[in-house]
Formats: C-alpha cells, structure tokens, sequence
C-alpha cells in the first residue's frame, strides 16, 4: 500500500469513526397516576416522528418508556438535540396529555390541541422518539405518529379508540370499544374481543383493512 492511498484509508476510518460518534440513544422513564371514576377519560398520545406501542396490565398506572434517538451532523448538534428534545406530560379536563418537547411543539393547556409547527427547519439533526406504554386494561386511547413508525395496542378493552398514523401500520389485538382509524399508507390490522356497540370507522387510502370480528 503506498503512502497516498494509507493515507486517504485513515483518514476515511476516522471520518467513520466522527460519523458513529454522533448517534445518541436514551430512555425516559415515567409513572403517571391515573383516576377515571367515569370510564370517560384518555391517554392521549402524539408523536410526530416514531412508533406508538400500548398493552394493557393489571396496575392503575401508565407506565411510560420513551427511546429517544438522535442522529446529528456533528457534536456541537447532537448536544443541542439532546437539550431541545424531549416529552412532555398534561393534565387538561381530566385527560393525560403525553407530546414531544421540541422547538417546534405547541400546546393548548386549555383545550389539550397539540400542534407541530416546523416548517422550513434548517436543524442539523434528526429525532426519533419511539413509545412503549403499559396502562389499565379499560382506558380509552386517543394516539397519533406521522412518520418514521407503527402504532401497536394490546389487550385493551376501551370504551373509545381514535388512531392516527399516515406512514405507518396499525395494529390492535384484543381490543374493543368505538374504534376511528385511520392509516393512510400502510394497513390497518385489527381483531376485536367485542365487537363494536358503536358506529366506527376505518380508513385507509393506500393500505389494506383487516378486521377479526366476533
């Protein structure tokens, strides 16, 4: 190997190494207390880029894991993303409001409307922020992602269940309740212990639809 091409080798294996370096994974870990004596209360869920996955367990809280995953340019952007992304929890008219904390994030503490305004953004980073969420068997869910993820929910035997995903699959395994779902690019899965005692709905444009009634 002469010197030139040993040269340009090294220099690659340490661009290599400056490229590795500026990945970041890390958990956040919450407990939310949860008190709905009606039956009519949500865990509401929006994410924009990441997966949504719900089982139910046996306990009265939700139990909240969230994977954070950056991927910046360099180090000075990956210690930026790591200080600008995050979650955020709220209690408005008795629902559990759980959203991305972000430069581009607003939300209503008076009407619980989340809203992601990035537009035109020049960051240097990318975020994923991935869900996994164990609650009470019987909450209803209210969950939403964009992109870059599916939203799965187990064994929860809800009053309600409104679902959003536009790039990514639905899946729900024994569930019940009223169900509004919609998936516009990928499919939606569903098998039910009870069949809905209400008029649901389904819609996907460019997925399939599969349900499991009883």
């Amino acid at each position: 190997m002469n010197l030139k091409r040993m040269i340009t080798v090294l220099i690659l294996a340490f661009a290599s190494l400056a490229v590795q370096a500026q990945k970041s994974k890390e958990t956040i870990s919450e407990k939310l207390d949860f008190k709905d004596n009606s039956g009519s209360s949500f865990l509401v869920v929006e994410n924009i880029f990441g997966s949504i996955d719900v089982e139910s367990h046996s306990g009265n809280s939700i139990l909240l894991e969230v994977d954070k995953n950056i991927e910046a340019d360099n180090a000075s952007e990956l210690a930026k993303a790591k200080d600008e992304i995050g979650i955020k929890v709220a209690y408005v008219n008795g629902n559990i409001h759980v959203y991305p904390d972000t430069p581009y994030s607003e939300f209503s503490d008076n009407t619980g409307e989340f809203r992601y305004t990035e537009r035109n953004s020049r960051r240097k980073y990318q975020y994923v922020l991935n869900f996994r969420i164990k609650v009470p068997q019987y909450i209803n869910l209210q969950l939403r992602t964009v992109n870059d993820g599916d939203i799965d929910i187990q064994n929860v035997l809800a009053k309600e269940l409104i679902v959003r995903n536009i790039n990514g699959a639905i899946s729900m395994n024994n569930v019940s309740g009223k169900t509004d779902v919609n998936a516009i690019n990928k499919d939606i899965n569903i098998t039910y212990t009870q069949n809905p005692k209400e008029e649901s709905f389904y819609k996907s444009i460019n997925g399939d639809i599969n349900l499991i009634i009883k």
